[in-house]
C-alpha cells in the first residue's frame, strides 16, 4: 500500500510540475501580444531601430564617430513616420476584417480600403528607399554590403 501512496504521490507532483510550466509557457508567451493580438517586437524594418539596436548595429558595422552620428541624424526622423504609417495600415485592415460581407457598400469600402493601403505601402516604400540612398551615402561599399547581409538575415531574405 505504501508503494502506491508513493507512486501517486510523484504522478501528482509531474502533473503539477507540467501544469505549472504549461500556465507559465502560456502567460510568458501572452504579454509579447498587444490587444489587438498583434505581437511586439516584430521583424520591424531597420529604420524602426531602437537606440540600443542602432548601437549595436554601429558596432557590427564599425562606425567612426561621424557615420554614427549620421545613422541616428537619419534614423531619429524615419521612427516615426514608419510608426505611423503602420498603425494606419493596422487600422485600415481592422476596418477590413470588421466590415460585414452582406451590408450594402461592401466592395466600394473595400476598394477604398485596398486603395488607402496601396498609397501607404507607396509611401513605405519611397521612404525607405530615401533612407537606404542616405545611409548609402554615409557607409562605406563594405559597410553597406555587410549592412544589407544584417537586414536580409534579419527579414529572412
Amino acid at each position: 500500500m505504501r508503494k502506491k501512496t508513493c507512486i501517486y504521490g510523484a504522478i501528482g507532483i509531474g502533473a503539477l510540475v507540467i501544469i505549472a510550466g504549461a500556465l507559465f509557457a502560456v502567460f510568458n508567451c501572452w504579454k509579447y501580444y498587444d490587444t489587438d493580438g498583434h505581437r511586439y517586437g516584430g521583424k520591424h524594418p531597420s529604420y524602426m531601430m531602437s537606440e540600443k539596436r542602432l548601437n549595436q548595429l554601429s558596432r557590427k558595422l564599425e562606425l567612426d564617430d561621424a557615420q554614427r552620428a549620421a545613422l541616428f541624424t537619419t534614423a531619429e526622423p524615419v521612427r516615426p513616420a514608419m510608426q505611423g504609417m503602420h498603425e494606419q495600415m493596422r487600422a485600415a485592415r481592422r476596418a477590413l476584417f470588421e466590415l460585414d460581407p452582406k451590408a450594402e457598400g461592401y466592395d466600394a469600402k473595400v476598394a477604398e480600403l485596398a486603395e488607402q493601403h496601396s498609397e501607404l505601402a507607396r509611401h513605405m516604400t519611397i521612404l525607405i528607399g530615401q533612407t537606404k540612398a542616405k545611409l548609402g551615402e554615409t557607409f562605406s561599399e563594405a559597410q553597406m554590403q555587410k549592412f544589407m547581409r544584417i537586414l536580409k538575415r534579419r527579414h529572412g531574405h
